[in-house]
């Protein structure tokens, strides 16, 4: 059962008396009133924050309300649940429903589900209808700004053809942000009478400003003969044509809206006789949302691209 939303306001109808705890010490006579238990309402956590929900996909987190009260004969009365939100991005639902009543010392689960469908920042925050007394019952919600972030694997190419030889490496573009990542192109820069790049344009298409190739965030499980691969990875063919024996140098510059790194270099060596490291994985490791405990692995795979013995220390 989803819970109701408002943007940016939240009222509570009640109707009828307010519901306080009593107990009741009579004297003999059985009429006297001595003592009032004091209802409490705690929830935990306090405060949730959304630091890797992608653009709408729908993240999910927990937190507990109970029923604080220190007395036996004070019953914690839930009768509504509401979000305080610009939107409709945050719903809220508990175990025990919409409405419910817990007894001193009891608790329920419940969710707050987000699903993002703007890049902004947002803020908002869960807030119980109930009989506590001290007007403590709500829970903080926050999110970051979700962004396109570009990455290159490798994000470093080294060549070791022999003069007259054609060596070539390829690229792989990804977008490891949380938006949806335009490249509008690339190009080499440097010795480009020795060094080349070129993508498959039967798949991709050519790049450009108004014809930007638009990478999702990155999918692990996409692999390149799904159909969606398209989106999910441009892989790049450099190529090195060495004229002589020696040591040559160029740059792969690709070209997006990341906000952060509009212009991703990745520099282009050769040496005819040297070793030379190879890591096809990404230069970077994203193991998610990991629950406390729990063991999450990754492979990577390092390889000697060159002519001579790699020693890895």
């Amino acid at each position: 059962m989803n819970g109701w939303n408002t943007r940016r306001t939240v009222s509570f109808l009640v109707s009828g008396l307010t519901l306080v705890g009593l107990t009741a010490c009579g004297s003999e006579s059985g009429g006297d009133l001595d003592a009032v238990e004091r209802i409490e309402i705690s929830v935990a956590p306090e405060g949730i924050a959304f630091s890797a929900a992608k653009l709408g996909e729908t993240t999910r987190r927990q937190f507990f309300v109970s029923n604080a009260s220190s007395g036996q004969n004070a019953p914690l009365v839930i009768e509504g649940i509401g979000i305080d939100q610009d939107g409709d991005d945050f719903s809220v639902e508990c175990a025990r429903g919409q409405a419910f009543t817990l007894k001193p010392g009891e608790q329920s689960l419940c969710e707050v589900i987000f699903t993002p469908s703007i890049r902004n920042a947002q803020s908002a925050r869960v807030v119980f209808e109930s009989n506590a007394a001290s007007g403590k019952g709500s829970v903080d919600l926050s999110t970051l700004a979700l962004q396109q972030d570009i990455e290159a694997a490798p994000s470093r190419v080294t060549f070791t053809a022999l003069e007259g030889e054609m060596g070539q490496r390829v690229v792989r573009i990804r977008n490891v942000g949380t938006a949806p990542l335009s490249v509008t192109g690339y190009e080499v820069t440097g010795q480009v009478d020795l060094f080349d790049a070129e993508h498959d344009v039967a798949r991709y298409g050519e790049l450009s400003e108004s014809s930007p190739l638009v990478l999702n965030p990155h999918d692990e499980g996409v692999g390149p003969t799904d159909e969606a691969y398209k989106n999910n990875e441009l892989q790049i063919f450099v190529s090195y044509a060495p004229e002589n024996v020696g040591s040559d140098a160029a740059e792969l510059k690709i070209y997006s809206d990341d906000p952060r790194e509009a212009v991703l270099t990745v520099p282009l060596s050769a040496d005819s006789n040297a070793p030379c490291i190879l890591v096809t994985d990404g230069t970077r490791i994203d193991f998610g949302n990991s629950r406390i405990g729990d063991l999450n692995q990754r492979t990577i795979t390092i390889s000697n691209c060159g002519t001579a013995p790699l020693e890895i220390s």
